[in-house]
Protein backbone atom coordinates (compact mmCIF):
# COMPACT_ATOMS: atom_id res chain seq x y z
CA UNK A 1 0.00 0.00 0.00
CA UNK A 2 1.21 3.12 -0.87
CA UNK A 3 1.82 6.63 1.33
CA UNK A 4 -1.18 8.38 -0.56
CA UNK A 5 -3.46 5.10 -0.56
CA UNK A 6 -2.59 4.53 3.48
CA UNK A 7 -3.47 8.26 4.10
CA UNK A 8 -6.98 7.79 2.19
CA UNK A 9 -7.89 4.72 4.00
CA UNK A 10 -7.37 6.22 7.28
CA UNK A 11 -9.13 9.20 6.32
CA UNK A 12 -12.04 7.44 4.77
CA UNK A 13 -12.27 5.09 8.30
CA UNK A 14 -12.22 7.65 10.28
CA UNK A 15 -15.17 9.21 9.25
CA UNK A 16 -16.85 5.70 9.05
CA UNK A 17 -16.08 5.43 12.70
CA UNK A 18 -17.17 8.84 13.10
CA UNK A 19 -20.69 9.07 11.31
CA UNK A 20 -21.30 5.33 12.50
CA UNK A 21 -20.34 6.82 16.35
CA UNK A 22 -23.07 9.72 16.66
CA UNK A 23 -26.53 7.67 15.97
CA UNK A 24 -24.54 5.55 19.46
CA UNK A 25 -24.48 9.04 21.21
CA UNK A 26 -27.93 10.02 20.23
CA UNK A 27 -29.00 6.13 21.39
CA UNK A 28 -27.62 6.97 25.09
CA UNK A 29 -27.88 11.10 25.55
CA UNK A 30 -31.76 10.80 24.68
CA UNK A 31 -33.00 8.78 27.52
CA UNK A 32 -30.63 10.53 29.31
CA UNK A 33 -31.18 14.27 28.91
CA UNK A 34 -35.15 13.24 29.43
CA UNK A 35 -34.11 12.25 33.04
CA UNK A 36 -32.31 15.25 33.80
CA UNK A 37 -35.40 17.48 32.80
CA UNK A 38 -38.36 15.19 34.11
CA UNK A 39 -38.52 17.05 37.31
CA UNK A 40 -39.79 19.88 35.34
CA UNK A 41 -41.14 18.53 32.32
CA UNK A 42 -43.38 16.61 35.50
CA UNK A 43 -44.35 19.85 36.83
CA UNK A 44 -45.30 21.67 33.67
CA UNK A 45 -47.27 18.81 32.04
CA UNK A 46 -48.34 17.31 35.64
CA UNK A 47 -47.22 13.96 35.00
CA UNK A 48 -49.57 11.41 37.77
CA UNK A 49 -46.56 10.28 40.26
CA UNK A 50 -47.49 6.72 39.29
CA UNK A 51 -46.18 7.60 35.94
CA UNK A 52 -42.75 9.79 36.51
CA UNK A 53 -41.07 6.64 36.39
CA UNK A 54 -42.72 4.73 33.20
CA UNK A 55 -42.43 7.95 31.13
CA UNK A 56 -38.95 8.62 32.02
CA UNK A 57 -37.86 4.63 31.45
CA UNK A 58 -40.37 3.83 28.57
CA UNK A 59 -38.06 4.54 25.74
CA UNK A 60 -35.40 2.01 27.53
CA UNK A 61 -38.09 -0.79 27.92
CA UNK A 62 -39.23 -0.32 24.19
CA UNK A 63 -35.10 -0.67 22.87
CA UNK A 64 -34.93 -3.65 25.29
CA UNK A 65 -38.12 -5.32 23.63
CA UNK A 66 -36.95 -4.80 19.81
CA UNK A 67 -33.26 -4.27 19.44
CA UNK A 68 -33.30 -7.91 18.44
CA UNK A 69 -36.12 -7.92 15.96
CA UNK A 70 -34.43 -4.40 14.53
CA UNK A 71 -31.03 -6.39 14.16
CA UNK A 72 -32.53 -8.93 12.32
CA UNK A 73 -33.99 -6.57 9.68
CA UNK A 74 -30.70 -4.71 9.53
CA UNK A 75 -29.22 -8.44 8.69
CA UNK A 76 -31.71 -8.96 6.57
CA UNK A 77 -32.10 -5.12 4.51
CA UNK A 78 -29.27 -3.41 5.38
CA UNK A 79 -27.54 -1.77 8.51
CA UNK A 80 -27.59 2.21 6.44
CA UNK A 81 -30.74 1.99 5.57
CA UNK A 82 -32.63 1.31 8.86
CA UNK A 83 -30.17 3.32 10.92
CA UNK A 84 -30.86 6.44 8.53
CA UNK A 85 -34.64 5.81 8.71
CA UNK A 86 -33.87 5.59 12.71
CA UNK A 87 -32.47 9.05 12.77
CA UNK A 88 -34.96 10.74 10.59
CA UNK A 89 -38.01 9.01 13.04
CA UNK A 90 -35.85 10.33 16.12
CA UNK A 91 -35.55 13.67 14.51
CA UNK A 92 -39.36 13.74 13.77
CA UNK A 93 -40.47 12.29 17.44
CA UNK A 94 -38.30 14.86 19.31
CA UNK A 95 -39.19 17.64 17.55
CA UNK A 96 -42.94 16.60 18.09
CA UNK A 97 -42.07 16.05 21.67
CA UNK A 98 -40.87 19.62 22.26
CA UNK A 99 -44.46 21.01 21.56
CA UNK A 100 -46.38 18.03 24.14
CA UNK A 101 -49.45 19.48 25.17
CA UNK A 102 -50.06 16.80 27.71
CA UNK A 103 -48.46 14.02 29.46
CA UNK A 104 -50.06 11.66 27.58
CA UNK A 105 -48.47 13.03 24.18
CA UNK A 106 -45.57 12.90 25.47
CA UNK A 107 -45.60 9.60 26.66
CA UNK A 108 -46.76 8.21 23.22
CA UNK A 109 -43.96 10.38 21.55
CA UNK A 110 -41.44 8.93 24.07
CA UNK A 111 -42.93 5.49 23.11
CA UNK A 112 -42.03 6.22 18.79
CA UNK A 113 -38.97 7.45 19.67
CA UNK A 114 -37.72 4.74 21.56
CA UNK A 115 -38.53 2.40 18.22
CA UNK A 116 -36.18 4.53 16.30
CA UNK A 117 -33.75 4.82 19.08
CA UNK A 118 -33.57 0.89 18.76
CA UNK A 119 -32.39 1.13 14.81
CA UNK A 120 -29.57 3.45 16.55
CA UNK A 121 -28.71 1.33 19.49
CA UNK A 122 -28.73 -1.93 17.62
CA UNK A 123 -27.27 -1.03 14.18
CA UNK A 124 -24.59 1.39 14.87
CA UNK A 125 -22.02 -1.02 15.66
CA UNK A 126 -23.24 -3.51 12.87
CA UNK A 127 -22.67 -1.37 10.20
CA UNK A 128 -18.96 0.09 11.58
CA UNK A 129 -18.17 -3.77 12.01
CA UNK A 130 -19.64 -4.41 8.32
CA UNK A 131 -18.04 -1.25 7.00
CA UNK A 132 -14.13 -1.81 8.16
CA UNK A 133 -11.82 -4.90 7.60
CA UNK A 134 -11.05 -7.28 10.50
CA UNK A 135 -7.48 -6.18 10.98
CA UNK A 136 -9.28 -2.43 11.40
CA UNK A 137 -12.08 -3.18 13.71
CA UNK A 138 -10.54 -3.06 17.07
CA UNK A 139 -8.99 0.15 16.40
CA UNK A 140 -12.17 1.04 14.89
CA UNK A 141 -14.52 0.15 17.96
CA UNK A 142 -11.51 1.79 20.33
CA UNK A 143 -11.98 5.20 18.74
CA UNK A 144 -15.99 4.91 18.14
CA UNK A 145 -16.17 4.61 22.14
CA UNK A 146 -14.07 7.15 22.37
CA UNK A 147 -16.32 10.03 20.17
CA UNK A 148 -19.27 7.94 22.03
CA UNK A 149 -17.92 9.06 25.30
CA UNK A 150 -16.49 12.78 24.64
CA UNK A 151 -20.07 13.40 23.23
CA UNK A 152 -22.02 11.95 26.27
CA UNK A 153 -19.78 13.36 28.56
CA UNK A 154 -20.56 17.32 26.96
CA UNK A 155 -24.00 16.39 26.38
CA UNK A 156 -25.53 17.27 29.65
CA UNK A 157 -23.14 20.41 30.00
CA UNK A 158 -24.91 21.79 26.96
CA UNK A 159 -28.26 21.03 27.98
CA UNK A 160 -27.74 22.73 31.66
CA UNK A 161 -27.15 25.65 29.14
CA UNK A 162 -29.43 25.24 26.50
CA UNK A 163 -32.29 24.41 29.23
CA UNK A 164 -31.28 27.38 31.37
CA UNK A 165 -31.91 29.75 28.57
CA UNK A 166 -34.73 28.47 27.04
CA UNK A 167 -36.92 26.24 29.41
CA UNK A 168 -36.90 22.13 29.28
CA UNK A 169 -38.65 22.09 25.62
CA UNK A 170 -35.46 23.13 24.24
CA UNK A 171 -33.65 20.02 25.46
CA UNK A 172 -35.91 17.87 23.28
CA UNK A 173 -33.32 19.66 20.65
CA UNK A 174 -30.60 18.42 20.95
CA UNK A 175 -30.27 15.36 20.08
CA UNK A 176 -32.36 16.03 16.19
CA UNK A 177 -29.41 18.31 15.63
CA UNK A 178 -26.79 16.13 16.35
CA UNK A 179 -28.93 13.41 14.04
CA UNK A 180 -28.98 15.54 11.52
CA UNK A 181 -25.34 15.50 11.54
CA UNK A 182 -24.81 11.73 11.68
CA UNK A 183 -27.45 11.38 8.65
CA UNK A 184 -25.13 13.87 6.55
CA UNK A 185 -22.74 11.95 7.56
CA UNK A 186 -23.64 8.77 7.15
CA UNK A 187 -25.24 9.49 3.91
CA UNK A 188 -21.66 10.74 2.16
CA UNK A 189 -19.28 8.70 3.99
CA UNK A 190 -20.50 5.21 5.04
CA UNK A 191 -21.39 2.67 1.36
CA UNK A 192 -24.29 0.32 2.18
CA UNK A 193 -23.66 -2.92 2.83
CA UNK A 194 -25.31 -4.90 0.76
CA UNK A 195 -28.20 -7.28 2.27
CA UNK A 196 -26.72 -10.45 3.05
CA UNK A 197 -30.10 -12.85 2.34
CA UNK A 198 -32.91 -10.94 1.65
CA UNK A 199 -34.79 -13.35 1.33
CA UNK A 200 -34.16 -14.87 4.61
CA UNK A 201 -37.31 -15.24 6.88
CA UNK A 202 -37.73 -13.45 9.78
CA UNK A 203 -38.62 -15.21 13.31
CA UNK A 204 -41.14 -13.37 14.44
CA UNK A 205 -41.62 -15.77 17.11
CA UNK A 206 -38.19 -16.11 18.34
CA UNK A 207 -38.39 -11.92 18.49
CA UNK A 208 -41.47 -11.51 20.17
CA UNK A 209 -40.33 -14.17 23.01
CA UNK A 210 -36.57 -12.76 23.18
CA UNK A 211 -38.34 -9.19 23.73
CA UNK A 212 -40.84 -10.56 26.03
CA UNK A 213 -38.11 -12.31 28.17
CA UNK A 214 -36.14 -9.25 28.32
CA UNK A 215 -38.66 -6.53 28.82
CA UNK A 216 -39.71 -8.31 31.97
CA UNK A 217 -36.10 -9.33 33.35
CA UNK A 218 -35.41 -5.37 32.81
CA UNK A 219 -38.14 -4.09 34.43
CA UNK A 220 -38.74 -7.07 37.30
CA UNK A 221 -34.64 -6.28 37.99
CA UNK A 222 -35.78 -2.12 38.18
CA UNK A 223 -38.10 -3.07 40.81
CA UNK A 224 -36.54 -5.71 43.10
CA UNK A 225 -35.84 -2.76 45.23
CA UNK A 226 -39.66 -2.76 46.39
CA UNK A 227 -39.48 -6.05 47.47
CA UNK A 228 -39.35 -9.62 46.04
CA UNK A 229 -42.79 -9.89 47.36
CA UNK A 230 -44.00 -7.49 45.07
CA UNK A 231 -46.29 -7.92 42.44
CA UNK A 232 -44.64 -5.61 40.20
CA UNK A 233 -41.04 -7.21 40.41
CA UNK A 234 -41.97 -10.92 40.90
CA UNK A 235 -45.08 -10.72 37.85
CA UNK A 236 -42.44 -9.28 34.98
CA UNK A 237 -39.67 -11.52 36.19
CA UNK A 238 -41.76 -14.53 36.06
CA UNK A 239 -42.98 -13.48 32.59
CA UNK A 240 -39.20 -12.66 31.26
CA UNK A 241 -38.04 -16.74 32.77
CA UNK A 242 -40.84 -18.49 30.88
CA UNK A 243 -40.55 -16.23 27.65
CA UNK A 244 -36.50 -16.83 27.74
CA UNK A 245 -37.63 -21.08 28.41
CA UNK A 246 -39.96 -20.97 25.57
CA UNK A 247 -37.27 -19.25 23.50
CA UNK A 248 -34.10 -21.52 23.86
CA UNK A 249 -36.22 -24.51 22.15
CA UNK A 250 -38.20 -22.34 20.01
CA UNK A 251 -34.95 -21.37 18.38
CA UNK A 252 -33.18 -24.77 18.13
CA UNK A 253 -36.21 -25.89 15.84
CA UNK A 254 -35.78 -22.80 13.38
CA UNK A 255 -34.02 -23.76 10.33
CA UNK A 256 -33.22 -19.59 10.25
CA UNK A 257 -33.41 -18.53 14.18
CA UNK A 258 -33.46 -14.90 15.30
CA UNK A 259 -30.68 -15.74 17.58
CA UNK A 260 -28.01 -18.80 16.18
CA UNK A 261 -27.45 -20.24 19.81
CA UNK A 262 -24.54 -21.98 18.83
CA UNK A 263 -22.59 -18.71 19.45
CA UNK A 264 -23.12 -19.61 23.48
CA UNK A 265 -20.74 -22.72 22.46
CA UNK A 266 -17.86 -20.67 21.71
CA UNK A 267 -16.12 -19.98 25.23
CA UNK A 268 -14.63 -16.84 24.14
CA UNK A 269 -18.18 -15.35 23.48
CA UNK A 270 -19.71 -16.16 26.13
CA UNK A 271 -16.98 -14.98 28.52
CA UNK A 272 -16.91 -11.48 26.33
CA UNK A 273 -20.77 -11.43 26.83
CA UNK A 274 -20.66 -12.06 30.38
CA UNK A 275 -17.91 -9.12 30.42
CA UNK A 276 -19.88 -6.65 28.52
CA UNK A 277 -22.43 -7.56 31.45
CA UNK A 278 -19.82 -6.57 34.20
CA UNK A 279 -18.26 -3.69 32.94
CA UNK A 280 -22.26 -2.21 32.32
CA UNK A 281 -22.88 -3.96 35.68
CA UNK A 282 -20.32 -2.08 37.45
CA UNK A 283 -21.00 1.74 34.81
CA UNK A 284 -24.49 1.57 36.73
CA UNK A 285 -24.08 0.61 40.05
CA UNK A 286 -20.60 2.58 40.85
CA UNK A 287 -22.99 5.77 39.10
CA UNK A 288 -25.15 5.20 41.84
CA UNK A 289 -22.77 4.50 44.90
CA UNK A 290 -20.44 7.36 43.81
CA UNK A 291 -22.92 10.12 43.46
CA UNK A 292 -24.43 9.39 46.50
CA UNK A 293 -21.43 8.83 49.10
CA UNK A 294 -20.10 12.48 47.53
CA UNK A 295 -23.18 14.27 48.34
CA UNK A 296 -23.96 12.42 51.94
CA UNK A 297 -20.68 11.64 52.96
CA UNK A 298 -18.02 13.88 51.76
CA UNK A 299 -20.76 16.81 51.43
CA UNK A 300 -20.24 17.86 47.89
CA UNK A 301 -22.50 19.58 45.92
CA UNK A 302 -23.61 18.14 42.66
CA UNK A 303 -21.88 20.63 40.52
CA UNK A 304 -18.74 19.58 42.35
CA UNK A 305 -19.14 16.10 41.65
CA UNK A 306 -19.96 16.93 37.98
CA UNK A 307 -16.38 18.68 38.07
CA UNK A 308 -14.72 15.76 38.86
CA UNK A 309 -16.29 13.39 36.59
CA UNK A 310 -15.27 15.25 33.48
CA UNK A 311 -11.36 14.34 33.93
CA UNK A 312 -12.67 10.49 33.97
CA UNK A 313 -15.23 11.01 31.01
CA UNK A 314 -11.40 12.03 29.36
CA UNK A 315 -9.52 9.22 30.65
CA UNK A 316 -12.38 6.98 29.46
CA UNK A 317 -11.81 8.52 26.11
CA UNK A 318 -8.49 7.93 25.78
CA UNK A 319 -8.42 4.47 27.02
CA UNK A 320 -10.78 3.46 24.62
CA UNK A 321 -8.40 4.60 21.91
CA UNK A 322 -5.30 3.00 23.48
CA UNK A 323 -7.01 -0.34 23.75
CA UNK A 324 -8.27 -0.60 20.25
CA UNK A 325 -4.63 0.25 19.38
CA UNK A 326 -3.28 -2.61 21.64
CA UNK A 327 -5.38 -5.48 20.39
CA UNK A 328 -3.54 -5.68 17.26
CA UNK A 329 -0.44 -5.46 18.74
CA UNK A 330 -0.96 -7.89 21.98
CA UNK A 331 -4.65 -9.60 21.87
CA UNK A 332 -7.81 -8.56 23.63
CA UNK A 333 -6.83 -11.48 26.60
CA UNK A 334 -4.63 -8.75 27.41
CA UNK A 335 -6.18 -5.67 27.08
CA UNK A 336 -9.49 -7.81 28.38
CA UNK A 337 -7.52 -8.56 31.66
CA UNK A 338 -6.16 -5.06 32.08
CA UNK A 339 -9.50 -3.76 31.49
CA UNK A 340 -10.78 -6.02 34.29
CA UNK A 341 -7.89 -5.56 36.79
CA UNK A 342 -8.31 -1.67 36.50
CA UNK A 343 -12.12 -2.25 37.10
CA UNK A 344 -11.00 -4.41 40.51
CA UNK A 345 -8.94 -1.56 41.25
CA UNK A 346 -11.60 1.09 41.54
CA UNK A 347 -13.67 -1.00 43.87
CA UNK A 348 -10.73 -1.58 45.99
CA UNK A 349 -9.45 2.00 46.36
CA UNK A 350 -13.63 2.95 47.32
CA UNK A 351 -13.18 0.24 49.73
CA UNK A 352 -11.12 2.93 52.13
CA UNK A 353 -14.37 4.84 52.03
CA UNK A 354 -14.71 7.28 55.28
CA UNK A 355 -15.87 10.49 56.21
CA UNK A 356 -12.71 12.02 55.86
CA UNK A 357 -11.55 10.49 52.34
CA UNK A 358 -9.84 13.21 50.28
CA UNK A 359 -11.78 14.30 47.35
CA UNK A 360 -8.90 13.06 44.87
CA UNK A 361 -9.55 9.77 46.16
CA UNK A 362 -12.67 10.23 44.61
CA UNK A 363 -11.67 11.66 41.71
CA UNK A 364 -9.14 8.50 41.16
CA UNK A 365 -12.17 6.22 41.57
CA UNK A 366 -13.99 7.62 39.11
CA UNK A 367 -11.18 7.71 36.15
CA UNK A 368 -10.10 3.97 37.28
CA UNK A 369 -13.90 3.50 36.45
CA UNK A 370 -13.88 5.29 33.61
CA UNK A 371 -10.47 3.53 32.26
CA UNK A 372 -11.54 0.34 33.04
CA UNK A 373 -14.49 0.16 31.65
CA UNK A 374 -13.05 1.74 28.18
CA UNK A 375 -10.96 -1.23 28.04
CA UNK A 376 -13.08 -3.55 28.72
CA UNK A 377 -15.79 -2.50 26.73
CA UNK A 378 -13.11 -1.97 23.47
CA UNK A 379 -11.88 -5.96 24.13
CA UNK A 380 -15.40 -7.48 24.71
CA UNK A 381 -17.12 -5.71 21.55
CA UNK A 382 -14.13 -6.49 19.37
CA UNK A 383 -14.47 -10.40 20.18
CA UNK A 384 -18.25 -10.19 20.38
CA UNK A 385 -18.26 -8.68 16.89
CA UNK A 386 -15.52 -10.74 15.84
CA UNK A 387 -17.64 -13.87 16.48
CA UNK A 388 -20.34 -12.65 14.08
CA UNK A 389 -21.01 -14.05 11.12
CA UNK A 390 -21.29 -12.33 8.05
CA UNK A 391 -24.80 -12.43 7.47
CA UNK A 392 -25.68 -12.06 11.51
CA UNK A 393 -23.54 -9.12 12.34
CA UNK A 394 -27.02 -7.27 13.57
CA UNK A 395 -28.15 -9.75 15.77
CA UNK A 396 -25.01 -10.58 17.38
CA UNK A 397 -24.66 -6.42 17.61
CA UNK A 398 -28.08 -6.88 19.39
CA UNK A 399 -26.93 -9.75 21.81
CA UNK A 400 -24.07 -7.61 22.99
CA UNK A 401 -26.80 -3.97 23.33
CA UNK A 402 -28.78 -6.25 25.48
CA UNK A 403 -26.58 -8.11 27.77
CA UNK A 404 -25.03 -4.56 28.27
CA UNK A 405 -28.70 -3.21 29.25
CA UNK A 406 -29.76 -6.29 31.80
CA UNK A 407 -25.88 -5.36 33.30
CA UNK A 408 -27.08 -1.94 33.43
CA UNK A 409 -30.01 -2.48 35.01
CA UNK A 410 -28.60 -5.27 37.67
CA UNK A 411 -25.90 -2.73 39.04
CA UNK A 412 -27.76 -0.03 41.21
CA UNK A 413 -30.15 -2.76 42.08
CA UNK A 414 -27.94 -4.85 42.98
CA UNK A 415 -25.34 -2.23 44.35
CA UNK A 416 -28.85 -0.72 46.57
CA UNK A 417 -29.50 -4.16 47.93
CA UNK A 418 -25.82 -4.19 49.25
CA UNK A 419 -25.38 -1.18 50.58
CA UNK A 420 -28.62 -1.24 52.48
CA UNK A 421 -27.91 -4.85 54.24
CA UNK A 422 -24.18 -3.30 55.22
CA UNK A 423 -25.46 0.17 56.58
CA UNK A 424 -28.74 -1.53 58.32
CA UNK A 425 -25.98 -3.51 60.35
CA UNK A 426 -23.59 -1.07 61.28
CA UNK A 427 -26.77 1.86 61.93
CA UNK A 428 -28.98 -0.37 64.16
CA UNK A 429 -25.96 -1.78 66.27
CA UNK A 430 -24.83 1.95 66.78
CA UNK A 431 -28.66 3.52 67.08
CA UNK A 432 -28.24 2.43 71.04
CA UNK A 433 -25.18 4.25 71.55
CA UNK A 434 -26.06 7.16 69.57
CA UNK A 435 -29.22 7.92 72.18
CA UNK A 436 -31.61 6.51 69.83
CA UNK A 437 -34.34 4.04 70.49
CA UNK A 438 -34.95 0.86 68.41
CA UNK A 439 -38.28 2.20 66.66
CA UNK A 440 -36.50 5.90 66.25
CA UNK A 441 -33.59 3.82 64.71
CA UNK A 442 -35.36 2.19 62.25
CA UNK A 443 -37.52 4.83 61.09
CA UNK A 444 -34.29 7.04 60.45
CA UNK A 445 -32.99 3.80 58.64
CA UNK A 446 -36.42 3.54 56.47
CA UNK A 447 -35.84 7.07 54.94
CA UNK A 448 -32.44 6.08 54.27
CA UNK A 449 -33.05 2.93 52.17
CA UNK A 450 -36.61 4.22 50.76
CA UNK A 451 -36.11 4.42 47.19
CA UNK A 452 -37.34 7.54 45.13
CA UNK A 453 -37.86 6.57 41.71
CA UNK A 454 -40.22 3.33 40.39
CA UNK A 455 -37.20 2.57 37.84
CA UNK A 456 -33.44 2.33 38.10
CA UNK A 457 -33.58 3.41 34.69
CA UNK A 458 -34.36 6.88 35.59
CA UNK A 459 -33.20 7.90 38.86
CA UNK A 460 -32.10 4.61 40.57
CA UNK A 461 -31.30 5.93 43.72
CA UNK A 462 -32.24 9.24 45.45
CA UNK A 463 -29.12 11.15 46.03
CA UNK A 464 -30.98 13.00 49.00
CA UNK A 465 -32.42 10.24 50.99
CA UNK A 466 -29.46 10.08 53.27
CA UNK A 467 -29.60 13.31 54.39
CA UNK A 468 -33.40 13.24 55.23
CA UNK A 469 -32.61 10.49 57.65
CA UNK A 470 -32.85 12.14 61.13
CA UNK A 471 -29.06 11.77 62.75
CA UNK A 472 -27.69 9.38 60.04
CA UNK A 473 -24.12 8.33 60.70
CA UNK A 474 -22.09 8.78 57.56
CA UNK A 475 -19.53 6.29 59.73
CA UNK A 476 -21.85 3.70 59.04
CA UNK A 477 -23.13 4.37 55.69
CA UNK A 478 -19.00 4.25 54.71
CA UNK A 479 -18.74 0.80 56.21
CA UNK A 480 -21.83 -0.18 54.42
CA UNK A 481 -20.03 1.31 50.86
CA UNK A 482 -16.57 -0.51 52.08
CA UNK A 483 -18.27 -3.89 52.40
CA UNK A 484 -20.24 -3.75 49.19
CA UNK A 485 -17.12 -2.67 47.05
CA UNK A 486 -14.85 -5.46 48.66
CA UNK A 487 -17.93 -7.90 47.32
CA UNK A 488 -18.35 -6.87 44.30
CA UNK A 489 -14.56 -6.84 42.94
CA UNK A 490 -15.12 -10.66 43.17
CA UNK A 491 -16.51 -10.44 39.72
CA UNK A 492 -14.01 -8.56 37.41
CA UNK A 493 -11.26 -10.73 39.45
CA UNK A 494 -13.25 -13.85 38.27
CA UNK A 495 -14.46 -12.96 35.12
CA UNK A 496 -10.23 -11.90 34.73
CA UNK A 497 -9.30 -15.36 35.64
CA UNK A 498 -11.83 -16.87 32.42
CA UNK A 499 -10.72 -14.23 30.13
CA UNK A 500 -7.02 -15.59 30.49
CA UNK A 501 -7.93 -19.36 30.21
CA UNK A 502 -10.66 -18.81 27.52
CA UNK A 503 -10.17 -15.80 25.19
CA UNK A 504 -7.93 -16.73 22.36
CA UNK A 505 -4.01 -16.41 22.22
CA UNK A 506 -2.46 -14.07 19.53
CA UNK A 507 -2.28 -15.60 16.41
CA UNK A 508 1.22 -16.66 15.84
CA UNK A 509 2.84 -15.15 12.59
CA UNK A 510 4.67 -16.86 9.55
CA UNK A 511 7.70 -16.18 7.91
CA UNK A 512 5.59 -14.69 5.61
CA UNK A 513 3.61 -12.82 7.64
CA UNK A 514 0.51 -14.15 7.21
CA UNK A 515 -1.61 -15.33 10.69
CA UNK A 516 -1.67 -19.30 11.98
CA UNK A 517 -3.88 -21.33 13.76
CA UNK A 518 -7.80 -20.99 14.49
CA UNK A 519 -10.09 -17.97 13.62
CA UNK A 520 -9.63 -14.73 14.94
CA UNK A 521 -12.54 -15.32 18.06
CA UNK A 522 -12.56 -19.04 17.96
CA UNK A 523 -15.61 -18.42 16.15
CA UNK A 524 -18.24 -20.16 13.87
CA UNK A 525 -18.08 -17.45 11.18
CA UNK A 526 -15.65 -14.48 10.78
CA UNK A 527 -16.27 -10.82 10.66
CA UNK A 528 -15.98 -8.88 7.60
Amino acid sequence: MTTEAQSRWTFSTFMIVLATSIPFVVEAVDPTLLSLNLPAITQDLGIPSDLVGFTGSLATLVMAAAVLGVGNLGDIYGYKRLLIYGLIANIIFEVLTAFSPSYQFLIVMRFLDGLALTALLGLSLALLTASVSAATRPAAIGLFLAIYAIFFGITPLISGLVVGNFGWRASFLICPVISIVGLVLIARFVDDPAAHNPNRKLDVVGILLFGLCLLGLVYGIGQIQNGLTDPGTWIPLTVGIIALVAFVPWERRQREPALDLALFLVPAFVVAVLGNMVFNFYNGGFAVLLGQFGTSVLGLSEAAIGLIIVPSALFGALGSILAGRLIPKYDNRFVGMAGLLILAAASITMSFASPTMSVWVLALVYVLLASGCAATQTSTSDVILGTAPPDRIGAVSAIKSTTGMTGYTLGPTIFILLLNVFFSRAWLGSAEARGLTDQQGQHALDVVTQVAASSPIVVPYDPYLVQQAVGVAREDYSTGVMITMLIVTILPLALAVLVYFLYPRRPQQTPQGDTAGVQESGQPGSAP
